[in-house]
């Protein structure tokens, strides 16, 4: 009544019987349920609509792409399904080592394939000689390995000049072309023995000379057309003093000489 005084509203404007207390009963709407000190002569239900609540707060953010909850689902996750802040911090660890990794391997692999398929500018040849051991020379420069070896690298699609040389033996000349593909050529250099001559005196001299288990005259002589390479020694046999092997020191020239003087 302090509000709305009788004075300026009587009893004869708004009287009981309109608003009788059998429509609005006390016990429906109690007082203590509405407390003047929050709402002063305010007539309100007595409970708050839940709506009411969230529909003052600020609408939650959408998902992001990544998946990642909405700030307000995030107080929803139970706590044994929460990361901890040292988790949290691991995990972007690990992510990052594999996005790291996956990385490396991508490049790796882009580069071997660019290496794959990029045009060779420069093959080998690769040479072998029967026996081995032997010296090599390419386009007249001697190399500084024998047989076998590799040279390299040699420009695609060029022709070279092989030799192979090797004591005793004839040499082996060879031209190789390196292919626009590139890649190692192979070259095998059969080397075929020199023949050479023996000048052979003995004193006395009649003994017979054998060579390589073939009787091949008596002394004094000069024998041609010997095998260098399998012929390393003669024998010389006498009738007054047996047999008696000789080893043989071939020159350069492929010339060996031979002066046996027999004793007893």
């Amino acid at each position: 009544n302090a509000q709305y005084p009788n004075a300026q509203y009587p009893n004869a404007q708004y009287p009981n019987a309109q608003y009788p207390n059998a429509q609005y009963p006390n016990a429906q709407y109690p007082n203590a349920q509405y407390p003047n000190a929050q709402y002063p002569n305010a007539p309100h239900s007595g409970q708050l609509h839940p709506g009411a609540i969230y529909g003052m707060q600020m609408p939650p953010p959408p998902a992001s792409l990544t998946g990642q909850l909405r700030w307000s689902e995030v107080d929803e996750i139970p706590s044994q399904y929460k990361i901890g802040a040292a988790r949290r911090r691991w995990f972007t660890y690990i992510v990052s080592g594999l996005i790291a990794v996956s990385v490396a391997a991508g490049v790796t692999f882009l580069v071997i394939r660019l290496s794959r398929d990029a045009t060779p500018t420069t093959g080998s040849v690769h040479v072998v000689s029967v026996p081995t051991g032997a010296d090599v020379w390419f386009d007249g420069t001697l190399m500084g390995d024998r047989t076998p070896l590799t040279i390299e690298p040699v420009p695609i699609g060029t022709r070279h000049k092989i030799e192979v040389s090797l004591r005793h033996y004839q040499r082996y000349t060879e031209e190789v072309s390196i292919p626009k593909a590139g890649g190692t050529v192979q070259m095998l250099a059969q080397l075929t023995s020199l023949t050479g001559k023996i000048a052979i005196n003995t004193t006395p001299g009649g003994a017979q000379i054998w060579i390589n288990g073939q009787p091949r005259g008596m002394t004094p002589t000069t024998l041609s057309g010997i095998d260098i390479d399998s012929t390393p020694s003669i024998e010389l046999m006498h009738k007054d003093f047996g047999k008696y092997l000789v080893p043989l020191k071939w020159d350069a020239a492929g010339v060996a000489y031979v002066d046996y003087k027999f004793s007893h």
